[in-house]
């Protein structure tokens, strides 16, 4: 067999090629978000091709997420696993590092201009920037960290991120406080590589509003940490004292803390939000900016969200509540909802409004090629 020259492995001449990386272990809103981006910039005339592994495929199709003209290269490369040092977990790892090594010689031979891993700066980023010097230009985002109440940061997250931003192109930063840590931590002359993104994005043609909503409150998300299952449960069970019917929605590793009746998944979250009347965004230290509150302000649900974190990029008085995570001063807004109405609706509205205009797709794909793919 003939081998290929150098030059046959660049792009043509004035070609974007662009391919998104994913090597999901779970499919959360941001890795939905990043398809969508994907299929849009395709529609846009850009060459997307997705490189994912089978569980990440599966995922997609478990959920019903359509990838359209995204051309797919079903790759065997692994997600890092954090915890245990058994033999077989070590294993797997050895086998994960040398599954990425072969995702790289791939992406190498895809004639691309530019390549966009769909993770955060894990250990997965570090060891792809290493190897940025043998790959087209590389970006990453940055839209999700492992916060504690201290708000410190370990040694080895610290490297990743220097060592990320020092080999990326790119960095795609989904919050403000996200681009402030990247910047913190990464060398003088490559803070110019960091961008912040103009606030998130949604399929807002998918909901399905309906005339009755027959869901007095609704909790919608993954059952993990950090998105309020502390307080979830206390909720759930006074608003049943006072006879009012929470739906918790999703699944999760902790799914086990929440017991009683409807309690359930979805593959429609969009039909469930539009039979809601009440939206519970209650995470612990973050709600901007979740793909399921940016949904049920689609949906025109009256919010009931935490008031922690970069949450008011988003929300404010005149479209939602905005309290203490408390149980009960969710419980007390949610009863003074319930008994008003009309103002509920109204600021249902006025959520529907400020999404559909500010948190658009077209304002992100025409970031995203601006700032991360030029």
């Amino acid at each position: 067999m003939r081998k290929k020259r150098k030059s046959e492995n660049l792009p043509e001449p004035g070609v974007t090629r662009v391919a998104f990386v994913m090597l999901a272990k779970t499919l959360g809103g941001a890795e939905r978000r990043y398809v969508r981006l994907a299929r849009a910039l395709a529609e846009d005339g850009v060459y997307v091709s997705l490189f994912a592994n089978l569980e990440t495929l599966e995922l997609l199709r478990h959920n019903r997420i359509s990838l359209g003209e995204i051309k797919v290269n079903m790759v065997r490369a692994k997600a890092w696993q954090n915890s245990g040092t058994s033999l077989a977990n070590v294993g797997r790892r050895v086998s994960a590092v040398l599954g990425w090594l072969v995702l790289a010689a791939a992406l190498r031979q895809g004639r691309l201009t530019h390549v966009h891993l769909v993770a955060n700066h894990g250990f997965f980023v570090f060891m792809m920037t290493l190897l940025s010097f043998r790959l087209p230009p590389m970006s990453f985002s940055i839209f999700g960290m492992e916060t504690s109440k201290s708000g410190k940061r370990g040694w080895a997250e610290i490297t990743a991120i220097s060592v990320a931003c020092l080999g990326a192109n790119k960095v795609d930063c989904l919050m403000p406080g996200y681009q402030d840590f990247a910047k913190r931590y990464t060398f003088a002359r490559r803070r110019d590589r960091i961008r912040l993104a103009p606030g998130s994005f949604s399929n807002y043609a998918d909901t399905q509003i309906a005339k009755k909503r027959d869901i007095e409150v609704v909790f919608l998300a993954r059952f993990a940490e950090g998105k309020g299952l502390s307080l979830l449960p206390g909720v759930k069970a006074r608003l049943a004292e006072l006879g009012v019917t929470l739906h918790a929605v999703g699944a999760g590793p902790l799914r086990h803390q929440i017991g009683g009746p409807n309690v359930y998944e979805t593959v429609n979250s969009y039909e469930i939000l539009g039979r809601s009347k009440i939206f519970l965004s209650i995470q612990e230290f973050e709600n901007y900016p979740s793909q399921s509150l940016l949904e049920a302000m689609a949906s025109e649900c009256s919010i009931i969200a935490t008031d922690v974190g970069w949450t008011r990029l988003l929300l404010d008085e005149s479209v939602a509540e905005l309290v203490n995570p408390r149980v009960e001063d969710i419980v007390k807004s949610v009863i003074f909802l319930l008994n008003n109405p009309a103002l509920a609706s109204q600021r249902g509205k006025a959520g529907r409004q400020r999404v559909i205009e500010d948190h658009t797709i077209e304002r992100y794909v025409s970031y995203f090629k601006k700032e991360i793919l030029s």
